[in-house]
Protein backbone atom coordinates (compact mmCIF):
# COMPACT_ATOMS: atom_id res chain seq x y z
CA UNK A 1 0.00 0.00 0.00
CA UNK A 2 1.00 3.31 -0.66
CA UNK A 3 1.61 6.14 1.54
CA UNK A 4 -0.71 8.92 0.34
CA UNK A 5 -3.22 5.31 0.42
CA UNK A 6 -2.95 4.90 4.01
CA UNK A 7 -2.80 8.70 4.85
CA UNK A 8 -6.32 8.93 3.19
CA UNK A 9 -7.14 6.27 5.22
CA UNK A 10 -5.85 7.72 8.60
CA UNK A 11 -7.25 11.02 7.70
CA UNK A 12 -10.58 9.45 8.00
CA UNK A 13 -9.88 8.72 11.80
CA UNK A 14 -10.52 10.84 14.78
CA UNK A 15 -7.80 10.71 17.72
CA UNK A 16 -10.89 10.02 19.69
CA UNK A 17 -11.84 6.90 17.54
CA UNK A 18 -8.84 5.59 18.03
CA UNK A 19 -8.54 5.68 21.65
CA UNK A 20 -11.91 4.46 21.31
CA UNK A 21 -10.88 1.27 19.68
CA UNK A 22 -7.68 0.45 21.51
CA UNK A 23 -9.43 0.91 24.94
CA UNK A 24 -11.99 -1.13 23.43
CA UNK A 25 -10.28 -3.89 22.31
CA UNK A 26 -6.91 -4.03 23.74
CA UNK A 27 -5.84 -7.82 23.37
CA UNK A 28 -4.22 -9.34 20.04
CA UNK A 29 -5.89 -12.88 20.07
CA UNK A 30 -7.54 -13.87 17.12
CA UNK A 31 -11.04 -13.36 18.66
CA UNK A 32 -10.44 -9.61 19.32
CA UNK A 33 -8.85 -9.10 16.02
CA UNK A 34 -11.82 -10.26 14.40
CA UNK A 35 -14.02 -7.61 16.49
CA UNK A 36 -11.48 -4.95 15.98
CA UNK A 37 -11.47 -6.04 12.22
CA UNK A 38 -15.58 -5.32 12.14
CA UNK A 39 -15.63 -2.00 14.09
CA UNK A 40 -12.92 -0.57 11.62
CA UNK A 41 -14.62 -1.46 8.85
CA UNK A 42 -17.91 -0.13 10.71
CA UNK A 43 -16.43 3.02 11.36
CA UNK A 44 -14.01 3.71 8.73
CA UNK A 45 -15.23 1.40 5.64
CA UNK A 46 -18.45 3.61 5.50
CA UNK A 47 -16.49 6.85 5.01
CA UNK A 48 -13.79 5.66 2.18
CA UNK A 49 -15.39 5.69 -1.30
CA UNK A 50 -12.78 4.48 -3.77
CA UNK A 51 -14.76 3.13 -7.38
CA UNK A 52 -13.93 -0.04 -8.54
CA UNK A 53 -14.75 -2.45 -11.50
CA UNK A 54 -18.29 -4.07 -11.29
CA UNK A 55 -17.65 -8.10 -12.11
CA UNK A 56 -20.73 -9.57 -13.94
CA UNK A 57 -21.17 -12.76 -15.36
CA UNK A 58 -20.00 -15.89 -13.77
CA UNK A 59 -17.55 -14.72 -12.08
CA UNK A 60 -17.65 -13.48 -8.17
CA UNK A 61 -17.31 -9.98 -7.24
CA UNK A 62 -14.29 -8.67 -6.23
CA UNK A 63 -13.61 -6.52 -2.73
CA UNK A 64 -13.50 -2.97 -3.19
CA UNK A 65 -10.44 -1.29 -3.46
CA UNK A 66 -11.70 0.58 0.03
CA UNK A 67 -11.65 -2.86 2.22
CA UNK A 68 -8.14 -3.63 1.70
CA UNK A 69 -7.87 0.10 3.41
CA UNK A 70 -9.65 -0.77 6.01
CA UNK A 71 -8.10 -4.30 6.17
CA UNK A 72 -4.51 -2.54 6.94
CA UNK A 73 -6.36 -0.46 9.34
CA UNK A 74 -7.55 -2.96 11.44
CA UNK A 75 -3.63 -4.72 10.97
CA UNK A 76 -2.28 -1.70 12.55
CA UNK A 77 -4.72 -1.34 15.43
CA UNK A 78 -4.34 -4.98 16.57
CA UNK A 79 -0.65 -4.18 16.62
CA UNK A 80 -1.40 -1.15 18.73
CA UNK A 81 -3.33 -3.63 21.13
CA UNK A 82 -0.42 -5.01 21.95
CA UNK A 83 2.50 -2.57 22.40
CA UNK A 84 0.79 0.14 24.02
CA UNK A 85 -2.71 1.73 22.59
CA UNK A 86 -4.13 4.49 20.35
CA UNK A 87 -1.24 6.63 21.50
CA UNK A 88 0.96 4.70 19.49
CA UNK A 89 -1.51 4.96 16.66
CA UNK A 90 -1.75 8.89 16.78
CA UNK A 91 2.36 8.45 16.58
CA UNK A 92 2.06 6.24 13.84
CA UNK A 93 -0.43 8.36 11.70
CA UNK A 94 1.78 11.70 12.35
CA UNK A 95 4.64 10.41 11.30
CA UNK A 96 3.01 8.09 8.24
CA UNK A 97 2.26 11.81 6.89
CA UNK A 98 5.06 14.10 8.18
CA UNK A 99 8.61 11.56 7.74
CA UNK A 100 10.23 9.79 4.95
CA UNK A 101 10.15 6.05 4.56
CA UNK A 102 12.65 4.07 7.02
CA UNK A 103 15.37 2.18 4.61
CA UNK A 104 14.48 -1.47 5.34
CA UNK A 105 18.20 -2.11 6.86
CA UNK A 106 17.08 0.87 9.61
CA UNK A 107 13.89 -0.85 10.56
CA UNK A 108 15.69 -4.05 11.07
CA UNK A 109 17.97 -2.54 13.53
CA UNK A 110 14.87 -0.43 15.15
CA UNK A 111 13.11 -3.73 15.80
CA UNK A 112 15.79 -6.00 17.33
CA UNK A 113 16.15 -2.73 20.02
CA UNK A 114 12.81 -3.06 21.09
CA UNK A 115 10.74 -5.82 22.70
CA UNK A 116 9.50 -8.03 20.34
CA UNK A 117 5.94 -7.71 18.95
CA UNK A 118 3.66 -10.46 17.87
CA UNK A 119 2.76 -9.78 14.17
CA UNK A 120 -0.67 -9.65 13.22
CA UNK A 121 -2.35 -12.58 11.58
CA UNK A 122 -3.73 -12.22 8.04
CA UNK A 123 -7.16 -11.32 8.12
CA UNK A 124 -9.36 -11.90 5.29
CA UNK A 125 -11.08 -9.75 3.41
CA UNK A 126 -14.76 -10.19 3.05
CA UNK A 127 -15.95 -9.97 -0.43
CA UNK A 128 -18.54 -7.70 -1.22
CA UNK A 129 -21.69 -8.07 -1.41
CA UNK A 130 -24.33 -7.19 -4.44
CA UNK A 131 -26.86 -4.90 -3.76
CA UNK A 132 -30.42 -6.61 -3.84
CA UNK A 133 -32.57 -5.62 -6.68
CA UNK A 134 -35.84 -4.05 -5.51
CA UNK A 135 -39.57 -5.73 -5.83
CA UNK A 136 -39.84 -3.27 -9.07
CA UNK A 137 -36.76 -4.34 -10.58
CA UNK A 138 -37.01 -8.04 -10.00
CA UNK A 139 -40.11 -8.20 -11.76
CA UNK A 140 -39.17 -5.62 -14.55
CA UNK A 141 -35.95 -8.78 -14.85
CA UNK A 142 -38.40 -11.18 -15.04
CA UNK A 143 -40.46 -9.61 -17.69
CA UNK A 144 -37.78 -9.41 -19.56
CA UNK A 145 -35.44 -12.09 -19.33
CA UNK A 146 -34.53 -13.49 -22.52
CA UNK A 147 -32.87 -17.26 -23.35
CA UNK A 148 -32.42 -16.01 -27.24
CA UNK A 149 -30.06 -13.19 -26.66
CA UNK A 150 -26.61 -15.55 -26.39
CA UNK A 151 -24.76 -16.88 -28.93
CA UNK A 152 -25.09 -20.12 -26.67
CA UNK A 153 -26.68 -21.06 -23.79
CA UNK A 154 -27.20 -24.17 -20.97
CA UNK A 155 -28.74 -24.77 -18.00
CA UNK A 156 -28.73 -28.11 -16.08
CA UNK A 157 -31.27 -27.97 -13.29
CA UNK A 158 -32.57 -30.63 -10.96
CA UNK A 159 -36.49 -30.75 -9.28
CA UNK A 160 -37.75 -32.34 -6.16
CA UNK A 161 -41.03 -32.62 -4.79
CA UNK A 162 -43.09 -34.60 -2.24
CA UNK A 163 -40.80 -34.79 -0.07
CA UNK A 164 -38.49 -36.71 -2.36
CA UNK A 165 -41.04 -38.98 -4.07
CA UNK A 166 -40.84 -37.59 -7.28
CA UNK A 167 -37.54 -36.18 -8.92
CA UNK A 168 -37.18 -34.37 -12.09
CA UNK A 169 -33.69 -33.61 -13.54
CA UNK A 170 -32.78 -32.36 -17.54
CA UNK A 171 -30.55 -30.06 -19.52
CA UNK A 172 -32.12 -27.45 -21.34
CA UNK A 173 -29.54 -26.03 -24.54
CA UNK A 174 -29.79 -23.64 -27.28
CA UNK A 175 -27.83 -22.56 -30.08
CA UNK A 176 -28.02 -18.70 -30.83
CA UNK A 177 -26.72 -19.19 -34.21
CA UNK A 178 -28.94 -21.62 -35.71
CA UNK A 179 -31.87 -21.31 -33.77
CA UNK A 180 -31.72 -25.25 -32.82
CA UNK A 181 -32.33 -26.39 -29.42
CA UNK A 182 -32.66 -29.36 -27.06
CA UNK A 183 -34.15 -30.42 -23.75
CA UNK A 184 -33.08 -33.62 -21.98
CA UNK A 185 -35.49 -34.90 -19.21
CA UNK A 186 -35.56 -37.58 -16.39
CA UNK A 187 -38.62 -38.16 -14.09
CA UNK A 188 -37.90 -40.45 -11.45
CA UNK A 189 -41.03 -41.33 -8.84
CA UNK A 190 -41.56 -43.78 -6.34
CA UNK A 191 -44.26 -45.58 -4.70
CA UNK A 192 -44.73 -42.59 -2.44
CA UNK A 193 -45.64 -40.44 -5.35
CA UNK A 194 -48.85 -41.61 -6.47
CA UNK A 195 -51.92 -40.83 -4.78
CA UNK A 196 -53.59 -43.51 -2.28
CA UNK A 197 -56.89 -42.66 -3.75
CA UNK A 198 -56.22 -44.23 -7.19
CA UNK A 199 -54.03 -47.10 -6.08
CA UNK A 200 -56.93 -48.10 -4.23
CA UNK A 201 -60.08 -47.11 -6.82
CA UNK A 202 -58.42 -48.67 -9.77
CA UNK A 203 -56.36 -50.97 -8.42
CA UNK A 204 -53.21 -49.38 -9.79
CA UNK A 205 -50.81 -51.33 -6.83
CA UNK A 206 -48.94 -53.48 -9.67
CA UNK A 207 -48.03 -50.50 -11.59
CA UNK A 208 -47.65 -47.67 -9.24
CA UNK A 209 -43.95 -49.09 -8.68
CA UNK A 210 -40.95 -46.94 -8.54
CA UNK A 211 -40.17 -45.90 -12.02
CA UNK A 212 -37.72 -43.94 -14.35
CA UNK A 213 -39.15 -42.39 -17.83
CA UNK A 214 -37.37 -39.30 -19.73
CA UNK A 215 -38.16 -37.01 -22.49
CA UNK A 216 -35.87 -35.52 -25.42
CA UNK A 217 -36.61 -32.85 -27.04
CA UNK A 218 -34.93 -31.87 -30.09
CA UNK A 219 -36.10 -28.53 -31.92
CA UNK A 220 -34.25 -28.94 -35.18
CA UNK A 221 -35.02 -26.67 -38.26
CA UNK A 222 -38.57 -26.90 -39.18
CA UNK A 223 -39.08 -29.99 -36.61
CA UNK A 224 -39.89 -30.46 -33.05
CA UNK A 225 -38.53 -34.56 -32.30
CA UNK A 226 -39.73 -36.01 -29.70
CA UNK A 227 -38.17 -39.52 -27.61
CA UNK A 228 -40.53 -40.78 -25.41
CA UNK A 229 -38.11 -43.21 -23.00
CA UNK A 230 -39.19 -45.59 -19.80
CA UNK A 231 -37.54 -48.61 -17.90
CA UNK A 232 -40.50 -51.01 -19.66
CA UNK A 233 -37.95 -52.79 -21.33
CA UNK A 234 -40.20 -51.82 -24.27
CA UNK A 235 -38.54 -50.12 -27.94
CA UNK A 236 -38.77 -46.10 -26.78
CA UNK A 237 -41.31 -44.25 -29.11
CA UNK A 238 -40.68 -40.71 -30.97
CA UNK A 239 -42.88 -38.18 -32.37
CA UNK A 240 -42.31 -35.29 -35.24
CA UNK A 241 -43.80 -32.21 -34.79
CA UNK A 242 -43.61 -29.14 -38.03
CA UNK A 243 -43.11 -26.38 -36.05
CA UNK A 244 -43.42 -23.73 -39.07
CA UNK A 245 -46.35 -22.88 -38.16
CA UNK A 246 -46.22 -23.44 -34.04
CA UNK A 247 -49.02 -21.77 -32.51
CA UNK A 248 -47.19 -20.23 -30.25
CA UNK A 249 -45.23 -16.79 -30.68
CA UNK A 250 -41.64 -18.08 -29.37
CA UNK A 251 -41.46 -21.62 -29.27
CA UNK A 252 -38.57 -22.56 -26.64
CA UNK A 253 -37.58 -25.52 -24.98
CA UNK A 254 -36.65 -23.16 -22.31
CA UNK A 255 -40.13 -23.11 -21.44
CA UNK A 256 -40.08 -26.69 -20.01
CA UNK A 257 -37.98 -25.46 -16.79
CA UNK A 258 -40.30 -25.69 -13.74
CA UNK A 259 -38.94 -22.22 -12.46
CA UNK A 260 -40.64 -20.84 -16.15
CA UNK A 261 -44.04 -21.86 -14.43
CA UNK A 262 -43.75 -19.10 -11.88
CA UNK A 263 -41.95 -16.80 -14.13
CA UNK A 264 -45.12 -16.56 -16.73
CA UNK A 265 -47.66 -16.44 -13.79
CA UNK A 266 -45.57 -14.20 -11.95
CA UNK A 267 -48.67 -11.72 -11.71
CA UNK A 268 -50.53 -14.61 -9.81
CA UNK A 269 -48.57 -13.83 -6.54
CA UNK A 270 -48.36 -11.62 -3.98
CA UNK A 271 -44.63 -10.19 -3.69
CA UNK A 272 -43.28 -8.98 -0.25
CA UNK A 273 -41.57 -5.65 -0.60
CA UNK A 274 -38.19 -6.81 1.13
CA UNK A 275 -35.44 -8.02 -0.87
CA UNK A 276 -32.75 -10.03 0.19
CA UNK A 277 -28.98 -9.67 -1.69
CA UNK A 278 -27.46 -13.09 -1.79
CA UNK A 279 -25.08 -15.34 -4.53
CA UNK A 280 -26.18 -18.33 -6.26
CA UNK A 281 -23.52 -20.37 -8.65
CA UNK A 282 -21.08 -17.60 -7.92
CA UNK A 283 -23.92 -15.23 -9.54
CA UNK A 284 -25.09 -12.08 -7.57
CA UNK A 285 -28.88 -12.53 -7.21
CA UNK A 286 -31.67 -11.53 -5.42
CA UNK A 287 -34.15 -13.44 -2.91
CA UNK A 288 -37.69 -12.49 -2.73
CA UNK A 289 -40.76 -14.35 -1.09
CA UNK A 290 -43.80 -14.75 -3.15
CA UNK A 291 -47.35 -15.93 -1.33
CA UNK A 292 -50.67 -16.81 -2.57
CA UNK A 293 -53.67 -18.94 -0.96
CA UNK A 294 -54.87 -21.92 -3.08
CA UNK A 295 -58.34 -20.28 -3.92
CA UNK A 296 -57.41 -17.10 -4.55
CA UNK A 297 -54.74 -18.53 -7.13
CA UNK A 298 -57.80 -20.72 -8.63
CA UNK A 299 -59.22 -17.20 -9.08
CA UNK A 300 -56.77 -15.83 -10.66
CA UNK A 301 -55.77 -18.26 -12.85
CA UNK A 302 -59.48 -18.21 -14.20
CA UNK A 303 -59.52 -15.00 -14.72
CA UNK A 304 -55.96 -14.32 -16.28
CA UNK A 305 -56.51 -17.29 -18.84
CA UNK A 306 -60.71 -17.21 -19.08
CA UNK A 307 -60.76 -20.98 -17.23
CA UNK A 308 -64.08 -22.54 -16.26
CA UNK A 309 -64.34 -23.36 -12.56
CA UNK A 310 -61.56 -25.18 -11.39
CA UNK A 311 -61.79 -29.15 -10.91
CA UNK A 312 -61.84 -30.29 -7.18
CA UNK A 313 -59.06 -32.22 -6.40
CA UNK A 314 -58.57 -35.20 -3.63
CA UNK A 315 -57.14 -34.29 -0.46
CA UNK A 316 -53.32 -34.05 -0.24
CA UNK A 317 -51.59 -36.53 2.04
CA UNK A 318 -50.35 -34.27 4.80
CA UNK A 319 -52.08 -31.14 4.19
CA UNK A 320 -55.98 -29.88 4.32
CA UNK A 321 -58.75 -30.75 1.80
CA UNK A 322 -57.49 -27.88 -1.00
CA UNK A 323 -61.35 -28.16 -2.29
CA UNK A 324 -62.75 -27.27 1.37
CA UNK A 325 -59.58 -25.10 2.89
CA UNK A 326 -57.83 -22.45 1.92
CA UNK A 327 -54.11 -23.33 1.18
CA UNK A 328 -51.30 -20.66 1.68
CA UNK A 329 -48.92 -21.60 -0.98
CA UNK A 330 -45.71 -19.77 0.06
CA UNK A 331 -42.83 -19.39 -2.88
CA UNK A 332 -38.78 -18.01 -2.14
CA UNK A 333 -37.24 -17.52 -5.14
CA UNK A 334 -33.51 -16.66 -6.20
CA UNK A 335 -33.54 -14.49 -9.64
CA UNK A 336 -30.21 -13.78 -11.25
CA UNK A 337 -29.35 -9.90 -11.10
CA UNK A 338 -28.03 -9.92 -14.69
CA UNK A 339 -30.25 -12.08 -16.75
CA UNK A 340 -33.61 -11.96 -14.55
CA UNK A 341 -33.70 -16.19 -14.69
CA UNK A 342 -34.76 -18.19 -11.49
CA UNK A 343 -32.30 -20.18 -10.43
CA UNK A 344 -33.95 -21.41 -7.23
CA UNK A 345 -37.43 -21.73 -6.12
CA UNK A 346 -38.22 -23.61 -2.60
CA UNK A 347 -42.25 -23.86 -2.84
CA UNK A 348 -44.05 -24.86 0.75
CA UNK A 349 -47.63 -25.64 0.44
CA UNK A 350 -49.31 -27.29 3.65
CA UNK A 351 -46.78 -29.78 5.07
CA UNK A 352 -45.58 -30.66 0.99
CA UNK A 353 -42.39 -28.27 0.32
CA UNK A 354 -40.73 -28.62 -3.81
CA UNK A 355 -37.37 -27.22 -4.78
CA UNK A 356 -35.92 -26.42 -7.90
CA UNK A 357 -32.39 -25.17 -8.21
CA UNK A 358 -30.13 -24.78 -11.86
CA UNK A 359 -26.74 -26.76 -11.52
CA UNK A 360 -25.20 -25.13 -13.75
CA UNK A 361 -25.67 -21.79 -16.28
CA UNK A 362 -22.89 -21.91 -18.78
CA UNK A 363 -22.95 -19.05 -21.57
CA UNK A 364 -21.74 -18.43 -24.74
CA UNK A 365 -17.88 -20.83 -25.21
CA UNK A 366 -18.42 -22.17 -22.02
CA UNK A 367 -22.04 -23.47 -22.99
CA UNK A 368 -22.92 -27.60 -23.71
CA UNK A 369 -23.56 -27.65 -27.30
CA UNK A 370 -26.93 -28.45 -28.66
CA UNK A 371 -26.98 -32.49 -30.78
CA UNK A 372 -26.04 -32.03 -34.04
CA UNK A 373 -28.43 -33.46 -37.14
CA UNK A 374 -26.15 -36.75 -36.97
CA UNK A 375 -26.67 -37.71 -32.85
CA UNK A 376 -30.46 -36.57 -33.24
CA UNK A 377 -30.15 -39.83 -36.03
CA UNK A 378 -28.00 -41.91 -33.65
CA UNK A 379 -30.63 -41.73 -30.64
CA UNK A 380 -33.36 -42.66 -32.53
CA UNK A 381 -31.78 -45.66 -33.61
CA UNK A 382 -34.00 -48.46 -31.96
CA UNK A 383 -37.13 -46.37 -31.02
CA UNK A 384 -40.23 -46.66 -33.59
CA UNK A 385 -42.90 -44.15 -34.26
CA UNK A 386 -46.15 -43.30 -32.18
CA UNK A 387 -48.39 -42.91 -35.09
CA UNK A 388 -48.67 -43.15 -38.66
CA UNK A 389 -47.89 -38.89 -39.25
CA UNK A 390 -44.77 -39.43 -37.74
CA UNK A 391 -43.71 -42.30 -39.67
CA UNK A 392 -44.12 -40.40 -42.99
CA UNK A 393 -41.89 -37.32 -42.04
CA UNK A 394 -38.76 -37.17 -44.06
CA UNK A 395 -35.79 -37.11 -41.52
CA UNK A 396 -33.16 -36.34 -44.41
CA UNK A 397 -32.65 -33.23 -42.73
CA UNK A 398 -31.10 -34.36 -39.93
CA UNK A 399 -28.34 -35.77 -42.60
CA UNK A 400 -27.56 -32.53 -43.96
CA UNK A 401 -25.05 -31.45 -41.27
Amino acid sequence: MKNNDIEKLFSSISDEAIEKIAEDYPTGDKKQRDRIYKEVERRVGKDITVSGDEVKGVEKYRSRPYLRFVSAAATLIIAAGAVGGGSYLISSRKNITSEPSVPSSDVSENTAATEPVTAAEPIPVEESVPTALTKDEIIEKINNRSYETYDKLSIRYVYTRCGGASTESGIAKRDGITGNESFSQQWTHTADYFHQSLIDEYGLDELMKEESVGNDMFFYNDLLITIFSNDTGKPSQYEVTDRSNWPLDEPTVFRGLCSEDIAVDLDLYDIDDDTVSTEFLGRPCTEVRLSVGSKEKQERLKEKYGLPDAIEVPEISGTTDSSHGDILEETVITVDNETGFILKFVTTCGEEIDEYKVEEILFNDDAENVESGAEIREKLEGCVPNNEITAAYDLSVLDEN
